[in-house]
């Protein structure tokens, strides 16, 4: 009962803390009609959010950005997963896609707040034995607050390229507290196992939904809720994710990122 009680108190402080900020209420018009099903389900696709001689031309940007800056970005430890957090920083073609105020936007009226980019991450997902996929299993972003990212796939992905999946309707307040309650989550619990996603799935009869999707598919999802990047079984994934952090704690957030964005030098 302490955690449960400590983990409402939390969500409430987080709340007060943004509702500080007076959001912004242009939305743009080809995002209305999804506006609603990311507020319900926690995340939403659009396809062909980019063309697919654009997507061809990222792909082509993130080879030349991880073959000039090898050595400075992240790569898991069986090299599947290839990061290159801040890419907008050291590249102009990746700052467009960063800092699309359309997209900004959206995350403003959803989460109800101003947002400022944290980051732009560019990565490339190829196929190793073992790999755990993009985020090394099933995960929340956050426990206490919503959180908005913008992902765009730059490749086709099947099944067997590693694609999103996410736990429909497990980012609102109800399905935090009511896991810790029910299933055994301890409070602030970031990672879960299989077996613990399988009991919240069945408990609250929630549905998990994988993202297989063509190349220029954007998905908008509040990464609160429970996801996963399931692991490649077999070719490449190419995908840029916008991170974006409500203003009152960008600063806290760009410290803590500091860590992992590339350095042009």
């Amino acid at each position: 009962m302490f955690d449960v009680l400590k983990t409402k108190a939390n969500i409430a402080y987080h709340r007060s803390k943004f509702k500080k900020e007076a959001p912004k209420l242009n939305l743009a018009d080809e995002f209305k009609s999804v506006f609603q099903e990311l507020e319900q389900n926690g995340v939403v696709a659009i396809s062909d959010f980019f063309t697919k001689e654009e997507c061809i031309a990222y792909r082509n940007e993130i080879d030349e950005l991880l073959v000039k800056y090898e050595g400075k970005y992240w790569v898991d430890d069986v090299a599947s997963d290839h990061r290159i957090y801040g890419a907008e920083k050291v590249s102009d073609l990746i700052a467009k896609y960063g800092f699309n105020q359309k997209l900004q936007s959206v995350g403003e009226n959803y989460l109800k707040t101003e947002l400022k980019l944290t980051m732009c991450l560019a990565a490339k997902l190829v196929f190793k034995e073992n790999n755990k996929g993009s985020g090394g299993g099933w995960h929340r972003d956050s426990v206490n607050m919503n959180e908005f990212k913008a992902i765009l796939y730059l490749s086709d992905v099947k099944e067997a390229n590693g694609p999103f999946t996410y736990l429909l309707g497990s980012h609102n307040d109800q399905n935090v507290v009511d896991s810790i309650r029910d299933c055994g989550v301890k409070y602030n619990q970031l990672r879960l196992s299989e077996n613990e996603v399988s009991i919240i799935e069945n408990k609250f009869k929630l549905k998990k939904t994988t993202f297989t999707a063509k190349a220029g598919t954007l998905i908008l999802v509040d990464t609160r809720g429970i996801h996963i990047g399931s692991p490649i079984k077999e070719g490449t994934r190419y995908a840029l994710t916008n991170y974006y952090s409500p203003l009152a704690i960008y600063d806290k957030m760009m410290e803590h990122s500091s860590k992992v964005i590339i350095k042009n030098d």
